[in-house]
């Protein structure tokens, strides 16, 4: 049996401290925003603007008026609407208020001329407040997951007018009538200064765990063993 000196203790719980803080800051850049429904989230990758879907449509929503199969098409973006109108083709259904309500308006688009963008993936998005675009073979209340990707080739936030209608908060444009959202909103990317701070706290942290440690080490081997 060995007795330390306090300094040894003291190194030990702060590097636990330490450790506990950085694996707690590390969890944290992996929160995501929680929502209900379907959540656009606005990316710019490149010199592009990229759309892609998230979450869900749950069971329950109907719609006034039989759907309608339409054909594939480029998609668009307006101050009422997000299509993402993939070659994969989808199905229309005309609503009102009946189907769903419209919330928000995206504030900085402009509702003509539409911005025209290219989809893939699942057909989906909404339009005004008269119709809801679902997958191809999506019937009247049930329940899907779009996996959409809408590029706008050559644009930025500004130029589309997402910065001044959208913050990293989702804003709810769109409640069906089982309660169920469309959002949208910018994703959450920190600033290069942020994220070079970051990468110096995290080294810093590093190293002196590892000045700690040899530390820790130096003092044990002068620890004096206790009789038997």
């Amino acid at each position: 049996m060995f007795s330390c000196a306090p300094a040894t203790i003291r190194v030990i719980r702060t590097a636990i401290r330490l450790s506990l803080l950085t694996l707690c800051s590390i969890g944290s850049l992996h929160v995501a925003p929680l929502h209900a429904g379907v959540l656009f989230t606005f990316q710019e990758v490149g010199s592009d603007v990229v759309a892609t879907t998230s979450g869900s449509i749950g069971t329950g929503w109907s719609s006034p008026v039989d759907s309608t199969e339409i054909g594939s098409g480029n998609s668009f973006l307006s101050a009422t609407s997000i299509i993402g109108r993939s070659t994969a083709g989808g199905m229309r259904y005309y609503g009102g208020p009946s189907l769903f309500t419209l919330n928000n308006e995206l504030s900085g688009v402009p509702t003509s001329p539409i911005q025209s963008g290219i989809a893939t993936g699942d057909f989906f998005g909404y339009g005004s407040s008269a119709n809801l675009y679902t997958p191809a073979g999506v019937n009247e209340g049930e329940s899907f997951s779009p996996d959409t990707t809408i590029t706008w080739a050559n644009e930025t936030f500004a130029s589309l007018g997402l910065d001044t209608s959208l913050t990293e908060t989702p804003l709810v444009l769109l409640t069906l009538n089982n309660n169920d959202t469309i959002s949208a909103n910018l994703a959450v990317v920190p600033e290069p200064t942020s994220a070079g701070l970051m990468a110096s706290g995290v080294a810093a942290a590093g190293c002196f765990f590892w000045n700690r440690r040899r530390a820790a080490r130096a003092v044990s081997d002068r620890c004096d063993p206790l009789p038997g």
